[in-house]
């Protein structure tokens, strides 16, 4: 089911959209990037380098249906879940 986010939400968490917006965005892509690692660690470990010489049948991986990034990140964020801080620039 899609639901419409009201601005108000993220209003009460931060009133500045754009600083919600970038700690959400980062959020999702370091959930993109756990999700390649444990990827790439399931195929890693189903390899035998040893084996070069035979032919292996192509597995059908079994689909494990996951939320969207953008909303795991989102309800992490919405639930205070996320630790962040903006690093303050200095002027010269």
């Amino acid at each position: 089911m899609i639901v419409t986010l009201p601005f108000s939400e993220l209003n009460k968490i931060n009133d500045d959209i754009y600083k919600s917006v970038v700690v959400v965005g980062k959020r999702a892509k370091q959930v993109i990037n756990d999700r390649q690692i444990e990827r790439v660690n399931i195929v890693d470990e189903e390899e035998d380098y040893e084996s070069l010489d035979t032919v292996h049948e192509v597995e059908i991986q079994e689909y494990i249906e996951k939320d969207k990034v953008i909303v795991t990140s989102l309800n992490e964020y919405l639930n205070d879940d996320l630790k962040y801080s903006f690093e303050q620039l200095q002027d010269k």
